[in-house]
């Protein structure tokens, strides 16, 4: 079975400008041979002020598709701006929206590791060879 565990840091009101935010730092671990590395950021533009955006927490296929080492350079010209981390940051407004990033997160996390003990228990229920000539079960 595998098992995501999210590690929560306290979110403590610091000021930013004018206003009070609250830091929400959480960290993943895959235990069971679950990834840790299931948080999708989009790698900032040189020159964003606002740094790397926070996306979602990665589906199984996007487990495959993104790297963890930074965007991915496809060509000179075209690379994908997603990487995956094990961390996830956010600056909330409230205490409130703080709970509801870390509990939106944690059904995620739940989902996430269905999902993928869905993949690991898929069984062949089908095995045919198709040709010029037809298909044939095997």
């Amino acid at each position: 079975m595998n098992i995501i565990r999210l590690t929560r840091y306290a979110a403590k009101p610091m000021q930013q400008g004018q206003q009070h935010v609250w830091p929400v730092k959480i960290v993943a671990e895959g235990l069971n041979g679950a990834p840790s590395d299931i948080f999708v950021y989009a790698k900032a533009k040189d020159g964003d002020k606002q740094g790397d955006v926070f996306q979602c927490m990665a589906s199984v296929p996007q487990l495959e598709e993104i790297a963890t080492t930074g965007p991915l350079v496809i060509s000179a010209t075209i690379q994908t701006p997603y990487y995956r981390t094990n961390t996830a940051l956010f600056v909330t407004r409230t205490v409130e929206e703080a709970d509801e990033v870390w509990n939106s997160l944690l059904e995620d996390a739940q989902n996430l590791a269905l999902n993928l003990d869905a993949v690991a228990n898929l069984e062949s229920i089908a095995v045919v060879e198709a040709s010029a000539d037809g298909i044939e079960t095997v």
